[in-house]
């Protein structure tokens, strides 16, 4: 019987410690991002290409991409984002996962934010243009931060036992989601592009931290579960 159990253990795990070797990984490399990203802003390096991109979209200032842009970039901002968490909150209460998940995406959430605060703080970085001073410090950036962050557990979740074409759909939609945020705030000029890049580069270990506990608990209690048939 222990040999079984132990057996059953393993063929949970197993897959779980491969996935997450990779994403350990994965996020090592986008922390290596984050401080090169970090580095060259602080050199001055990305200085004319975030220039130019910001010269770029101000063109577009008054026109009607400029509006659907300031309605994306409201998903990820700081009435949007508190909504989607607190819908995501209820739908997991329904379902009866607000532990761990809830709490997961309420640490997700409260902790980022502090996060990103002080990573502002610390490099203090102006926006792009005078008339956003009022909005703080400009890298990295809260809305490509969260927007990957909290997309990102919402894709998780509902991927976790799907069938893979779900699964591909569902993270094409999250990636684009993503993608679209993050791009929304170089179009509407709150941030430079290095901003958005670094943003993402912080959230992608930041997303695999806050889902790595869940997972564990997620796939203890299967284990829980086929020792109880066991009995």
């Amino acid at each position: 019987m222990q040999q079984t159990r132990t057996e059953h253990l393993w063929l949970l795990l197993k897959p779980v410690l491969a996935r997450l070797t990779l994403a350990i990984l994965f996020a090592i490399g986008a922390m290596f991002i984050f401080v090169l990203v970090a580095h060259e802003v602080a050199e001055g390096a990305t200085r004319q290409f975030d220039a130019a991109a910001i010269h770029y979209f101000q063109a577009y200032h008054y026109s009607p991409m400029h509006a659907v842009m300031t309605d994306v970039s409201w998903m990820a901002g700081k009435y949007g984002m508190p909504l989607t968490v607190t819908l995501c909150l209820v739908g997991l209460s329904l379902t009866h996962r607000f532990w761990p998940d809830g709490v997961a995406l309420l640490f997700a959430s409260v902790a980022g934010l502090a996060l990103i605060v002080l990573l502002k703080a610390l490099f203090h970085r102006p926006r792009p243009l005078e008339v956003f001073a009022n909005l703080g410090y400009s890298f990295p950036s809260g809305h490509s931060f969260f927007s990957l962050t909290i997309y990102g557990m919402m894709a998780y979740w509902l991927t976790r036992d799907a069938p893979r074409n779900r699964q591909l759909v569902i993270w094409s939609l999250a990636v684009f989601a993503i993608l679209l945020v993050g791009f929304s705030r170089v179009f509407v000029t709150e941030h430079f592009p290095s901003d958005v890049i670094a943003g993402y580069a912080v959230g992608i270990p930041w997303l695999w931290g806050c889902l790595a506990l869940p997972t564990i608990f997620h796939r203890e209690e299967k284990r829980q579960a086929l020792s109880r048939e066991e009995r």
